[in-house]
């Protein structure tokens, strides 16, 4: 046993008693917690607001330490008609969240003003996101000495293939669909005409939806709202003679501000003894409807946590949370949220024959988050209903797929291979040699049949025609408005709109309470024991190279990947 491993498990077992001890003293001491009348809530919209939490035992005990993004939604859903809250203060900063989670937040935030009650919203710095998301919120302060840097929008695409011919490198790479960019990045140095084509189209939509809210919200007119933008910086005075603010103030003088301003006796209460609460109404009802979420790069087997590729999605764990909901006769409708860019394709089509087989049963809804394109279309495509925020990402019904070319690089650094075959193209992915001619027709016509199957099961999900949704396809990134205007989603909306969607699917009565239960199902104990000694001793033993390496390995062994173009970062 290594010094990390023993360390680790010291660590464990040291601890383990420690932090039970400790969240159950927190556990009693937070139930015990009244929530009274004239509530003002402090949220903080900033930091990692991920789509799911770990479900485990500890993350039960801990419970608020990992805040969701449906958490924070439905605190603003809630909130708005609790009497015990009065308003609510909220804190604006950079987050992780895309522009359709932000659309999806902005909506519920404009809900609870409309309600009547107090959002003050307060920032230290305004970018166009942060902004946009303010925008929705009754009053905006900002730091007197902060930024408001509110430029538009811009969307920057590196490529490497400059930097792989340096290294003696050659991406091999093969697509269908003449928008099925995934590859360019490796292949080009710069975009192609069909890239640029379907990015201008995602940019005009976002840079439409910003203008458009932040002038009805704050009552100025779009052509000045845009010459402001295109100043770029501009001084929060300035900012606020425009309209765009509302003062200069500290966070402090805000929230005493709200406080001194609600009839009766005010008091300050954290988000997180809130978050309880609505946690605890979510799970009420007899009646339940699953949530599953679907989140990362899909690949085939347990899904897991990559370094480089952040979250990936197991088609052996998503199935297998798809059939505990389908055998759940408590269980009436279910959920499958997504924020994908896709993945393998054979792992996306596992996923989707479990929907069939759920679909067969009870109702299937899916809610698509800041991304669900190419395999995150894939595992959709069969769902009863489809249910997208305007500014979500998806389509990319294409392939992309071929290998990396190192014989250069291997010369370079004095590496020879001699490559012994039994069949003549048993050598056809090999990295020390390009594609023969036979060969590539070979890749081509394997990426023409995953293409194929793509278009039948989106075309038996939509009701559309194989020739209808190619011309659809091609690789084609679409925006929620545009996918629902094509046929391709059925409703603008975000997680909450999906869940009364599928309450109308399963027929539950109108008098009936309806509770929200995620899968799968938080982990047992000792499974979570497990988790956590694992976490301890990978923490210690720090980046696993090795690890990263089988993960990846994973999407590329696939050689045909359902992958969207690139993670567009449009900020």
């Amino acid at each position: 046993m290594t010094l990390r491993r023993t360390l680790g498990l010291l660590l464990l077992g040291a601890g383990l008693a420690a932090l039970i001890g400790l969240g159950v003293v927190l556990v009693v001491f937070q139930s015990s917690f009244t929530i009274r009348h004239g509530a003002v809530l402090t949220v903080d919209l900033s930091g990692e607001i991920p789509e799911e939490a770990r479900p485990t035992v500890f993350g039960r005990l801990f419970s608020g330490e990992t805040r969701t993004f449906a958490d924070v939604t439905d605190l603003f859903v809630q909130a708005a008609s609790d009497d015990r809250v009065a308003g609510i203060v909220a804190r604006i900063g950079p987050t992780d969240l895309g522009w359709a989670r932000l659309q999806e937040l902005r909506d519920v935030m404009s809900d609870f003003v409309d309600s009547g009650k107090v959002l003050a919203c307060h920032a230290d710095v305004l970018t166009t996101q942060e902004y946009y998301l303010a925008s929705a919120c009754g009053t905006i302060d900002l730091q007197p000495a902060g930024l408001f840097s509110v430029p538009g929008l811009v969307a920057q695409v590196e490529f490497y293939k400059g930097t792989l011919a340096k290294l003696g490198i050659e991406a091999d790479m093969e697509h269908v669909g003449a928008f099925k960019s995934a590859s360019e990045t490796l292949t080009r140095q710069e975009m192609s005409d069909p890239a640029r084509e379907q990015l201008d189209a995602i940019l005009d939509a976002i840079y439409a939806e910003v203008v458009s809210a932040v002038a009805e919200s704050r009552g100025v007119d779009e052509e000045t709202l845009r010459d402001l933008f295109d100043r770029g910086i501009i001084s929060p005075e300035q900012a606020k003679q425009a309209g765009l603010l509302d003062d200069l103030r500290y966070y402090d003088e805000v929230l005493q501000d709200v406080k001194d301003n609600i009839p009766g006796p005010a008091h300050e209460l954290d988000e997180a003894v809130y978050l309880r609460d609505t946690r605890a109404r979510r799970r009420q009802g007899s009646v339940r409807i699953a949530v599953v979420f679907a989140t990362g790069t899909i690949v085939s087997g347990d899904s897991q946590e990559s370094g480089i590729l952040g979250r990936m999605i197991g088609s052996d764990t998503l199935v297998s949370a798809l059939a505990e909901a389908r055998k759940d006769r408590s269980v009436k409708a279910v959920v499958l949220r997504i924020d994908s860019p896709g993945g393998s394709g054979s792992a996306a089509d596992a996923i989707w024959r479990e929907t069939q087989r759920l679909r067969a049963e009870k109702p299937v809804v899916v809610s698509m988050g800041d991304l669900a394109a190419s395999g995150g279309y894939w595992i959709a495509a069969g769902a009863d209903s489809i249910v997208a925020e305007p500014l979500t990402l998806t389509g990319s019904i294409g392939v992309v797929g071929g290998k990396f070319y190192l014989k250069p690089f291997y010369d370079w650094v004095g590496v020879t291979k001699q490559i012994l075959k039994r069949g003549r193209n048993a050598d056809i992915y090999t990295d020390y040699a390009r594609f023969t001619d036979e060969q590539r027709s070979l890749v081509r016509a394997s990426m023409a049949a995953v293409y194929k199957q793509f278009l039948e099961r989106t075309s038996a999900g939509r009701g559309k025609t194989e020739a209808e949704i190619d011309r659809l396809g091609q690789g084609r990134v679409w925006t929620g408005a545009l996918a629902l205007d094509k046929g391709l989603v059925d409703e603008s909306g975000g997680l909450s709109t999906a869940i009364a969607v599928a309450r109308d699917l399963a027929k539950i009565p109108e008098n009936a309470t309806v509770g929200v239960e995620v899968f799968p199902r938080p982990r047992g104990f000792f499974e979570s024991l497990s988790d956590l000694q694992g976490d301890l001793v990978q923490g210690a033993g720090g980046f696993d190279a090795g690890r990263e390496s089988r993960l990846l390995d994973r999407l590329v062994r696939e050689r045909a990947l359902a992958l969207m173009p690139y993670r567009l970062d449009i900020r």
